[in-house]
């Protein structure tokens, strides 16, 4: 798991935040915190979306929240994307093709499995791939026998997740995002 440490300035709200009551302040801490990590997913997602041909939903899925708890005394909040680095060329594949491109295709013998991972790139056929494992997992054939067989993996979230780009625009958007969401949470408990 890659850890990442991100420092927020909070001057101007440092007064306000002594002025509450301690059970207040753990309280506003803790509110801050995950409504950021909330605010860092989205924004991770995005530009995980922007840059990947993947669907947001999957995306999403594949990125955790630990929350923060003032009751527990937890004052931290995780992030997180388990899971392996690579994912299966499934989820780059082609889904849709109209019947003009099929038969131009079957027409120029280029049938088969395309793939587009980058979404500034061009969907590319996949010499020699088929799909098997009900419709889960784009294999390939291992020289010319039907046999080993070996599936086909690309970049998942987690990789691009913690790639030197997206923990940049993590901690960007952290350290914008928290200050302003501190003050927000200072006032709505100094009003309540």
């Amino acid at each position: 798991m890659i850890k990442m440490s991100v420092r927020a300035d909070l001057t101007a709200v440092r007064d306000q935040l002594r002025r509450l009551e301690k059970g207040m302040r753990e309280q506003a801490i803790a509110s801050a915190l995950n409504r950021t990590a909330e605010m860092a997913k989205t924004a991770a997602t995005r530009d995980i979306t922007r840059d990947l041909n993947l669907q947001a939903n999957y995306v999403r899925g594949r990125i955790q929240i630990r929350r923060a708890s003032a009751r527990s005394g937890v004052l931290e909040v995780t992030l997180s994307s388990p899971g392996k680095r690579s994912a299966n060329l499934i989820r780059f594949a082609e889904r849709r093709v109209t019947i003009a491109t099929h038969r131009r295709r079957v027409k120029e013998g280029k049938t088969g499995v395309y793939v587009k991972v980058r979404k500034a790139g061009t969907w590319k056929l996949v010499p020699g791939a088929f799909i098997g494992n009900q419709g889960r997992t784009v294999f390939r054939r291992v020289g010319k026998s039907r046999l080993p067989i070996e599936s086909l993996q690309a970049i998942d979230v987690p990789q691009a997740m913690f790639s030197d780009v997206g923990v940049a625009n993590l901690k960007r958007a952290v350290a914008t995002i928290f200050p302003k969401r501190m003050a927000h949470e200072i006032q709505r408990l100094v009003r309540r």
